[in-house]
């Protein structure tokens, strides 16, 4: 019977799930760049012990450089920050997992989704479906919002104006066939920007004001973040704007890719046995479907599979 020591973690990740690229995981000074038609920002996936496969040439990264994980309970981590193309209320942006396959369910599952659902009343789910998902408002699933107006200095990174006149910058790169003109104006001081890369070690904040055009209810914490927009109504007055930039943080603090199981208070639940191969695909897309603004691919390979296909990228 194969152990966890049997595969190592690959993530991809792009504009579009057929434009996924592989990415290097706690690489925190050089994010990813994405560019979808809906949506521009930088991204940093972060692992603990991370263990897996890398691009061609990039360095292998076991532990962030900052204290990112250090006294917090956290097994991996989404960030981004960016801008959205168009105007979208808070109702209209999902973001969760997505499966191309029926995937097998352990007993009480059915328990866990009414306890996530009490932790996210937003949150909807079919883990019976053909395609099984789990999704929930873009405005509850992130752990941390903060969103800020384009000139303020929290996206520029303390930079100097001197420093952004002149195109000094984070490293970035970009994937899924990114234009050479959107590298070119992400961090380059005009209206297309999205500030230059600032959470590389700092956490992003809760500052969520910003989601509303008058009378901001005053949502300091996560918990009162997703308390209220628990209503759809108050979904609806949220407000995301072209004009804004957005930083995010999506994290879990249950499932290993080390150890394939989920580390729950008090005990450890085996997943391998219910692993079927299939990767965790995480997306963020409009609720009608119609906008697709970034998705994040996490797969458990085979390890002389996954290893081979590093031999061959890097042999290219």
């Amino acid at each position: 019977m194969k152990s966890a020591d049997s595969y190592i973690l690959r993530i991809r990740a792009g504009p579009s799930i057929d434009k996924l690229a592989l990415i290097n995981p706690n690489d925190e000074q050089n994010p990813i760049l994405i560019a979808s038609p809906s949506f521009t920002g930088y991204m940093c996936v972060r692992v603990l012990n991370f263990n897996g496969v890398v691009p061609p040439n990039a360095p292998h990264i076991p532990t962030p450089n900052s204290s990112y994980f250090q006294g917090r309970n956290r097994r991996y981590s989404i960030m981004t920050q960016g801008r959205f193309h168009e105007r979208f209320n808070g109702n209209d942006i999902v973001f969760g997992l997505e499966f191309d396959d029926k995937v097998r369910l352990p007993s009480g599952v059915g328990l866990a989704m009414k306890i996530a659902q009490w932790l996210d009343p937003a949150l909807r789910a079919d883990l019976y479906a053909d395609k099984p998902w789990i999704m929930s408002p873009f405005v509850t699933a992130m752990n941390a919002l903060a969103v800020y107006d384009e000139t303020s200095p929290e996206v520029w990174d303390g930079r100097s104006g001197e420093d952004v006149a002149k195109g000094r910058g984070n490293k970035i790169t970009p994937v899924g066939g990114t234009p050479t003109s959107v590298v070119q104006n992400a961090n380059g001081g005009n209206e297309k920007s999205t500030g230059l890369w600032s959470f590389h070690s700092r956490m992003i904040p809760e500052e969520t004001d910003g989601l509303f055009e008058e009378d901001s209810p005053g949502l300091v914490s996560y918990e009162k973040r997703k308390k209220y927009f628990a209503d759809e109504k108050n979904r609806e007055r949220a407000v995301i704007l072209p004009s804004k930039i957005y930083a995010m943080d999506f994290y879990d603090a249950y499932f290993d890719f080390n150890s394939i199981s989920f580390k729950l208070p008090g005990f450890t639940v085996n997943a391998l046995r219910y692993f079927d191969g299939q990767a965790m695909r995480f997306i963020a897309k409009s609720r009608d479907g119609k906008h697709v603004f970034y998705v994040v691919e996490f797969t458990l390979m085979e390890r002389d599979e996954g290893e081979s296909d590093y031999s061959s990228q890097a042999d290219s």
